[in-house]
């Protein structure tokens, strides 16, 4: 019986280094965000903290962000850049076709700090030289409702305080019942 149980508690503990691991696939409405953001100004900055559990954060994450941006503007003198916990991470200009752009930037643990992967947006809008002085208002970047955050969490990360705790997890793992007899 002896034997049974330590060769159970070694299979478990073998088994206990593959994780359950879940993608979710977040909205910015889910981080009580609207659904899209409008910035205006030819030089603005807007900023997004999104809460991420870095302890079970695994390693497939993305950040990924669509804009739109004012018809009017100069798109060869027209740049976004996204930054990503205090770090420059790309810079592009809008398609000069129907003003869009889009960024798509994998993240991981060491990106979240306090809690929290920041996000920022900042802009550098052209007109032309007469017109920008006049019409800040023409100068505008909007945050689509298509962008997305996808976290790869560790389900199963959490540590039980106790073998009643620990049992239900490797059934899990293991897809068997499982039951513990305390002599």
């Amino acid at each position: 019986m002896k034997n049974k149980i330590l060769s159970t508690l070694a299979i478990l503990l073998v088994l206990g280094s593959f994780v359950a691991k879940a993608q979710s696939l977040y909205t910015f409405t889910d981080f009580d965000y609207p659904k899209e953001t409008v910035t205006w100004g030819s030089h603005s900055k807007i900023s997004y903290f999104i809460p991420v559990d870095k302890a079970q954060l695994l390693e497939e994450n993305e950040l990924h962000l669509d804009f739109k941006v004012s018809d009017v503007l100069d798109i060869e003198n027209s740049f976004v850049t996204l930054v990503v916990a205090d770090v420059p991470v790309a810079t592009k200009s809008p398609d000069n076709t129907d003003y869009t752009l889009s960024f798509t930037f994998p993240f991981d643990a060491e990106d979240v700090v306090s809690g929290f992967l920041k996000v920022d947006v900042i802009n550098n809008f052209h007109i032309d030289n007469i017109c920008e002085i006049q019409n800040e208002s023409a100068f505008w970047i909007r945050r689509l409702d298509s962008s997305y955050i996808k976290l790869d969490y560790n389900n199963l990360q959490s540590n039980p305080q106790d073998i009643a705790n620990f049992i239900p997890k490797i059934s899990y793992i293991l897809g068997v019942r499982l039951q513990v007899i305390i002599i």
